[in-house]
């Protein structure tokens, strides 16, 4: 989405810098009543591609807040799968380090992107995994 975003700008900028030879040309060219309505129709251009924007902005926030949110519910649910599997089964994983690896990281990501709902829900279920981590390293270290 960054990536559309900033090809749009780049077609805007691209496209004003083209124009602005020409446009400098034209204008000497142009009545002053002229000038005046190219003006009101270039503000509304402009007033335009700012709307664009803005609601392009929206969106990728939005899509940013709806991808969060599945990431956490699906980590949750597999957190809770796992902890019920090793209820079940009594069995611990050898290697407590390796669990969640790709977890932890999609939850650090959350959280590195700043202050929001998802961020704070990403903290709580990544101090989960922690604490599932620990608690099964104790048992087997008392076993």
């Amino acid at each position: 989405m960054k990536r559309l975003l900033f090809l749009l700008l780049l077609s805007l900028a691209t496209a004003c810098s083209r124009n602005t030879g020409d446009e400098a040309c034209l204008s000497k060219n142009l009545s002053p009543r002229k000038q005046k309505h190219r003006i009101a129709l270039l503000q509304k251009k402009l007033e335009n591609a700012e709307k664009a924007f803005e609601k392009v902005k929206d969106e990728t926030e939005s899509l940013r807040y709806q991808i969060q949110n599945a990431e956490l519910a699906l980590i949750r649910r597999q957190v809770e799968d796992y902890e019920h599997q090793l209820s079940k089964l009594g069995d611990h994983p050898v290697a407590y380090s390796n669990l969640f690896v790709n977890e932890r990281e999609a939850l650090h990501r959350i959280i590195q992107s700043g202050p929001s709902p998802a961020s704070y829900e990403a903290q709580a279920v990544l101090d989960q995994i922690l604490r599932f981590i620990t608690t099964i390293s104790d048992e087997d270290r008392g076993s």
